[in-house]
């Protein structure tokens, strides 16, 4: 399925999101950017202006009220599983739900408390030879790095980029239908792999990770259903 058909069939920011606070205090739909996952399709971030809060607890954070529209979903979803997929990530890095993501289900409440984690890095001539990417001209991180790398390969070789890799819309996408294109494009990522310094990436001198702690509770019946 094509970007445009893709964006047409999948959540609508409206229709999914229908409540939003933050720090106490109404969000709106103008705080969420549209990006496009090709597994989980239409995605939205928040927090994209660097918004702050001074206090802990679920009350001074994000608070959400989404209906994922069970009644529509199709035999075309990748995943046939109900509910969405969240990502949390650093301001400065791009989102990566199908690797650092977890799986939230309707008809729970669901809190996500977390702990962050800042890593600071020497450069040269110290071991670790880190670069700031956020001096970088290019890349944000060194993910972004590999990926970029990973796709500046498997065009060399293959002719094609992946598409699930980053979404470059003016090179040609390789087709996950044709056994061919499939097949360069794991000879590539093994090669790379295999031999990391084919890609001039070295750890990012700052980095932030978070640790997750998930807790649900189930909603009563009568308020599972919203429109």
């Amino acid at each position: 399925m094509d970007d445009k058909n893709q964006r047409f069939v999948g959540h609508q920011k409206a229709d999914l999101i229908k409540y939003c606070v933050f720090n106490m205090q109404l969000c709106s739909l103008d705080d969420f950017i549209h990006f496009q996952s090709l597994q989980y399709g239409n995605c939205f971030t928040f927090n994209t202006s660097d918004l702050e809060t001074t206090s802990i607890g679920y009350k001074s954070g994000l608070e959400l009220l989404l209906n994922v529209e069970t009644e529509q979903y199709s035999t075309t979803t990748p995943s046939m599983a109900i509910g969405v997929r969240v990502s949390i990530h650093n301001i400065s890095e791009e989102p990566n739900p199908e690797k650092d993501g977890v799986n939230i289900s309707p008809g729970y409440e669901t809190s996500i408390a977390l702990k962050q984690y800042n890593i600071e890095r020497l450069p040269s001539p110290f071991k670790d030879h880190c670069l700031d990417y956020h001096m970088h001209n290019y890349y944000s991180n060194e993910a972004q790095c590999i990926k970029m790398c990973l796709q500046s390969q498997s065009l060399n070789i293959c002719g094609c980029v992946d598409p699930s890799v980053i979404f470059i819309s003016d090179l040609k996408h390789c087709d996950f239908e044709n056994k061919t294109d499939v097949c360069c494009l794991d000879d590539v990522q093994n090669q790379i792999s295999g031999n990391v310094s084919m890609c001039d990436c070295p750890l990012s001198c700052y980095s932030t990770s978070y640790r997750r702690e998930i807790s649900m509770a189930a909603l009563p019946i009568k308020s599972r259903f919203f429109c």
